[in-house]
């Protein structure tokens, strides 16, 4: 079964990330792992974040692969900025 991607958006808020938090609920329910391209990502809100590193904890504890490809220079400013890069690191694939 190959991974599903999921293109996150340039500007990545609460309300952009409403369709890709419920396609990742979809997608963890479903037993599918998942690709999350952040390459486009220029600017990323802490809510946002919230949602990816949700993401990352409920594949993880379903045993389901999720990744975050090709993320941009912001999208990895973002987490370090915040302190939480260390909780994002394993699902990172550059």
């Amino acid at each position: 079964m190959s991974d599903t991607v999921i293109l996150l958006p340039v500007i990545a808020e609460a309300e952009q990330m409403r369709p890709i938090r419920d396609a990742l609920i979809r997608h963890l329910e479903a037993g599918q792992p998942v690709k999350v391209d952040a390459r486009e990502v220029c600017r990323i809100s802490t809510a946002a974040v919230q949602v990816l590193l949700a993401a990352c904890a409920s594949f993880q504890a379903a045993g389901l692969a999720l990744a975050y490809v090709e993320p941009s220079d912001e999208f990895m400013e973002t987490f370090s900025d915040l302190g939480l890069y260390a909780h994002l690191g394993e699902h990172i694939e550059f």
